[in-house]
């Protein structure tokens, strides 16, 4: 069990991290928040697949882990992926999918850079881990996500007519 004082430094531990994360993200890589958090739902909710139920902030903090080390790995030429539990490379491998797309549709000379991506991953760990740290929720983050992006339009339709 932590005494006070060793909670305490891991309290200030994970806000400076945060603190030091969002000074690295520019403002032109902040819309890519929105795809990250867009490709974590779909994952969820099964948007192109199987749904990932029961989807706690450690396997999304993880995943996000994961795929910023997989496109460090990329950036050095390397062809290698690195391995996790299958829910987590689910996951994963969505959020590279959602940032290699949206790079894809915009054109050449405004597509965001490696170096802001990654800062931009290292944002999300660093706020996915301030929200496990209350500890209230095994998915709190996930909750809060899901109040500011809709379900799509076809999974909303009535089962019933």
């Amino acid at each position: 069990m932590l005494r006070a004082s060793e909670r305490d430094g891991e309290l200030r531990a994970r806000d400076m991290a945060l603190d030091r994360a969002i000074r690295n993200v520019t403002q032109r890589s902040l819309p890519l928040v929105f795809v990250v958090q867009s490709a974590i739902l779909g994952a969820y909710r099964g948007v192109k697949g199987e749904p990932l139920n029961a989807l706690k902030d450690a396997e999304i903090l993880e995943a996000v882990a994961n795929a910023k080390q997989n496109l460090e790995t990329e950036d050095t030429g390397l062809i290698y992926e690195h391995q996790a539990s299958p829910r987590v490379e689910v996951l994963s491998r969505a959020i590279r999918e959602a940032l290699n797309q949206i790079n894809e549709r915009t054109p050449v000379e405004s597509r965001f850079r490696q170096g802001e991506v990654l800062k931009l991953l290292e944002l999300m760990h660093a706020w996915i881990n301030a929200h496990m740290r209350t500890g209230e929720f095994d998915n709190s983050y996930l909750r809060q996500i899901s109040l500011f992006i809709p379900w799509p339009s076809e999974q909303t339709k009535p089962l019933i007519v």
